[in-house]
């Protein structure tokens, strides 16, 4: 299935002490239930309940990202498609990085010297995720696939990267985002509250070993005043 927000992972630790730190990791950040849902998925069965989030284009202040003094944003190009699927944290392989570019995906970096720290794709044509695909409007665009390295978690760099595409966005007279957030992924629902995002539609997809698959609408959110519509 396409990308949503990802959850917060640890960094390795030798031996059972990784495993202890993965579970205390679960427990504090509030993923249970996402992490229960998350092995079903891997032996076949998936049920994942999901919000479409509506975020309207501001600019939000990113806190200064502390000893990045070199931190340089830029779009990704072909070029930068082999460094891309060689992060190990990366869901995104050299091909399909190159297939996305191709078909007119953007890809914003975060590098820090010549290193990519990470980076997040948006894309202006469709609601580019398997269960709910569909055609955007010209003032609306989707977020999707933020990724950082394990090295550089921690330094505020997904903000910057958020911040720096709402005001390309809004220079291109679009006033809305959306993005997908699993419903007990905690971590990347607060996320979205600090961005004022709200929740837009509550689904329910099902896929039963790829055999069978459904998608159901449970929720339509009303939608807020001014919303951020042109």
């Amino acid at each position: 299935m396409a990308q949503a927000d990802p959850s917060p992972r640890s960094t390795p630790a030798p031996g059972g002490a990784s495993v202890w730190r993965k579970l205390r990791d679960v427990i504090r950040h509030g993923l249970v239930i996402q992490t229960l849902l998350d092995v079903l998925r891997k032996a076949g069965l998936e049920i994942t309940p999901y919000y479409v989030m509506r975020e309207a284009v501001v600019s939000p202040d990113a806190a200064p990202v502390a000893g990045l003094e070199n931190l340089r944003l830029a779009w990704l190009g072909p070029e930068d498609a082999a460094q891309v699927g060689a992060l190990p944290d990366s869901k995104f392989s050299e091909a399909e990085t190159r297939a996305r570019l191709a078909r007119g995906q953007r890809c914003l970096g975060a590098w820090v010297g010549s290193e990519l720290a990470a980076f997040m794709w948006v894309d202006t044509g469709e609601l580019d995720f398997e269960p709910c695909r569909g055609p955007l409007h010209p003032h609306e665009a989707y977020l999707f696939g933020a990724t950082t390295t394990r090295a550089r978690r921690g330094h505020n760099l997904v903000p910057h990267l958020r911040a720096e595409l709402y005001r390309a966005l809004r220079a291109e007279g679009r006033t809305v985002c959306y993005s997908i957030s699993y419903a007990f992924n905690t971590p990347a629902l607060r996320f979205k509250r600090k961005l004022n995002a709200r929740c837009d539609r509550l689904y329910l997809y099902v896929s039963l070993w790829g055999l069978a698959r459904r998608n159901w609408l449970l929720r339509r959110y009303p939608a807020a005043p001014g919303d951020g519509e042109p």
